[in-house]
């Protein structure tokens, strides 16, 4: 098993819940042999990625999930 873990520091809580928020319906359903684990704490969200599937699916896995908190990031800076 794969395992690659990523921690973001935000400036401020609301930004990492939005995130959270955001970003953690996409994660449902995976396929098999993937888990991915998202846990806020205050202005850090933590995130696991978890794959038997091979390096180019935690690559790929590794790929959305970022561009997915960049999205949600654009996204809520340009309608605050």
């Amino acid at each position: 098993m794969m395992r690659i873990n990523l921690t973001i520091n935000f400036t401020d809580d609301i930004h990492a819940v939005r995130v959270l928020e955001s970003v953690s319906p996409d994660n449902m359903p995976l396929p098999p042999g993937l888990e991915i684990e998202m846990i806020r704490s205050g202005k850090t969200l933590s995130c696991v990625i978890e794959s038997t599937r091979g390096l180019d699916s935690l690559r790929a896995t590794l790929e959305d999930l970022t561009s997915a908190i960049d999205l949600t990031l654009r996204t809520h800076e340009a309608i605050d």
